[in-house]
């Protein structure tokens, strides 16, 4: 398992300006390794979150402060260039959509001016603000719900639902991990259509975050089109994906199911009333392609489980 402070300081506060990375050392250890992201924006107060709200000082993130620390717009293009390497045109793509990934498998969200070529983003200029989400791999996240989507070692096709920001993900990398390492189960090859680059984390084609032995990953490929691709190239046992919710996200997981394959997936809703009364009844048709949903709770620690339906969405826990 990462340790979470060094992480945070040769990973994010490495690409800091020296006037914000001292600030941000000077919080409390408990506090800075609890954060999940932290948030600039030009000529505004820096803020974070991690279960509280917090707003930096010079004494580091606090939860009550009267004269916040500010973000320069100079200091964003500093974060900004130093995350590219000082050179965004080496990171085009990710870029267009949105967001940069770190070492460590940390993501660094961007809003600025958009530059179009006819309807699509070519670009973003003129970046305003940032929102740096920290990746933390709990390694004990899956621990509950392993023996509920398994059944004689092998996985059952599964769909994990919750509101956001409550560890669909979290705990759908470390199934990913426990499936490819035979921990407590049969091993499995799995591929992984990660389209957000959340799961695995990849830089520079490598994973930043334990996926396990057996494990293909699919970067930056949207997912309809990554698992019909993963299933001609690589022939794998199972294969995962995060968010769920598209007419062309059921279709291509239809098309696994009649190809023999195993689906793991994350989807959001805040119950599984949510996902069967969705108007457009596509949730519903996504529901349908699985043994077992598994919702997850509003909690603080990624992982707890609310309920798990079986197939005909009877609750069996």
């Amino acid at each position: 398992m990462k340790d979470v402070l060094n992480d945070i300081k040769e990973n994010i506060l490495i690409h800091f300006p020296p006037s914000l990375s001292k600030c941000v050392n000077n919080t409390s250890p408990d506090v800075l390794s609890n954060l999940n992201e932290i948030r600039l924006r030009a000529n505004k107060a820096v803020t974070a979150n991690g279960g509280s709200e917090y707003t930096l000082a010079q004494s580091g993130f606090l939860t009550n402060v009267t004269e916040p620390v500010i973000a320069s717009a100079e200091d964003i293009k500093t974060i900004f260039y130093s995350a590219v390497r000082q050179s965004p045109y080496a990171f085009g793509e990710e870029i267009k959509n949105g967001y940069i990934t770190l070492k460590g498998g940390h993501r660094v969200g961007l809003c600025g001016r958009a530059v179009l070529t006819g309807q699509e983003i070519a670009t973003i200029k003129n970046i305003s603000s940032l929102n740096i989400r920290i990746s933390k791999e709990i390694l004990s996240a899956a621990s509950e719900v392993m023996p509920l989507i398994t059944k004689e070692g092998r996985i059952l096709n599964t769909l994990i639902i919750s509101a956001p920001s409550c560890g669909k993900t979290t705990v759908l990398r470390d199934i990913v991990r426990r499936l490819s390492d035979g921990i407590g189960c049969l091993a499995h090859n799995i591929a992984v259509a990660d389209e957000r680059g959340e799961i695995a984390a990849c830089a520079n084609g490598i994973a930043q975050n334990d996926v396990g032995s057996r494990t293909d990953i699919f970067d930056a490929v949207g997912k309809a089109q990554g698992i019909m691709s993963l299933i001609r190239s690589m022939s794998p046992m199972v294969i995962a994906t995060d968010e769920v919710g598209t007419y062309e996200d059921a279709k291509a997981l239809r098309a696994a199911s009649l190809c023999g394959v195993k689906m793991l997936c994350t989807a959001h809703a805040y119950d599984i009333e949510d996902m069967l009364t969705d108007k457009d009844a596509i949730k519903k048709e996504i529901c349908s392609l699985f043994e077992r949903i598994v919702v997850l709770k509003n909690a603080k620690r990624p992982g707890e489980i609310k309920a798990v339906y079986n197939a005909n969405y009877e609750r069996i826990l």
